[in-house]
C-alpha cells in the first residue's frame, strides 16, 4: 500500500487516507465532483473520470440529486453480509502452511482463518511470530457483531485453541478487533432483479463505472 501510494504521490495523485465520502454531486448523467470529509474538512474531489469500489447500495444514495425511486427502491433490495476479524498474534513462527482455513463444523463460530504470515512474510513484523485472522460472518446487529471487542477476542481464543491447530492459550499474546460493514454481497433469490435495475442506471453515466466484487455485487471465487 504505502509503494502504490508513493507512485500516485510522485505522478500528481494525492491518496485521501480516513476519508469519508459526504455525497457524489452530478449534472444528469455526468459526475461533476465528490464531497468527502476527513475529520472536521470537508473538502472537492474533482476529476474526468470516477471509479466507484463500494457498494451500488451506498453510490446511490449519496448521488445529488439523487435517482429516481424505483432506482432507490432496487438498492434497498440488496443484501450484504458483514464482517467483523480477530488478529491474534501467536507466539509460534509457524502454526500451518495454508492461506486460509474454512471452518464448517456447526460447533465453531469462525467461518475462516487467515493466516497473514503465508501470504507474505513481510506482514508479520516478527519472524518468531505468526498473525491469525479469525473472520467471522453476520449482519449488523446480531449478536455476534454487537460483541464488545474483548468479547470477541476471548472467543477467537478459545476457538483457535480447540480447533486443535497446535498452539495453546498461553502462546496467544495479543488481539485486535477489525469491523467491516457490507464486506460481502449475499445472493438471495431476488438479488438479480435489482442489480440490473441499479447497473442499467449506473451505465448511463458517462464518467462513472463500479468495480469490485461491492461495486458489482459479486464474488467470483
Amino acid at each position: 500500500m504505502a509503494e502504490c501510494q508513493d507512485l500516485l504521490d510522485a505522478n500528481g495523485v494525492p491518496v485521501h487516507l480516513n476519508t469519508e465520502i459526504v455525497r457524489v454531486e452530478r449534472q444528469g448523467t455526468f459526475v461533476t465532483e465528490v464531497i468527502a470529509r476527513q475529520g472536521g474538512h470537508i473538502f472537492e474531489l474533482t476529476g474526468d473520470h470516477f471509479i466507484n469500489p463500494m457498494p451500488s447500495l451506498t453510490l446511490v444514495h449519496w448521488l445529488d440529486p439523487p435517482p429516481p425511486p424505483e432506482v432507490l427502491k432496487a438498492a434497498r433490495g440488496l443484501r450484504y453480509r458483514d464482517f467483523p476479524i480477530v488478529s491474534l498474534v501467536i507466539d509460534q513462527p509457524d502454526l500451518f502452511p495454508d492461506h486460509w482455513l474454512y471452518i464448517h463444523s456447526p460447533e465453531f463460530k469462525v467461518g475462516r482463518i487467515q493466516n497473514f504470515k503465508d501470504w507474505n512474510p513481510a506482514r508479520v513484523t516478527d519472524a518468531a511470530k505468526t498473525c491469525l485472522g479469525m473472520e467471522y460472518f453476520c449482519g449488523e446487529g446480531d449478536d455476534l457483531w454487537a460483541m464488545t471487542d474483548s468479547k470477541l477476542i476471548a472467543l477467537a481464543s478459545q476457538e483457535i485453541v480447540r480447533l486443535d491447530l497446535g498452539m495453546r492459550t498461553s502462546g496467544i499474546e495479543d488481539g485486535y478487533v477489525i469491523r467491516q460493514y457490507k464486506a460481502y454481497p449475499s445472493h438471495d433469490g431476488e438479488y438479480r432483479g435489482h442489480l440490473e435495475a441499479l447497473q442499467d442506471y449506473i451505465e448511463t453515466f458517462e464518467n462513472l463505472q463500479t468495480v469490485g466484487h461491492n461495486g458489482m455485487h459479486s464474488y467470483n471465487n
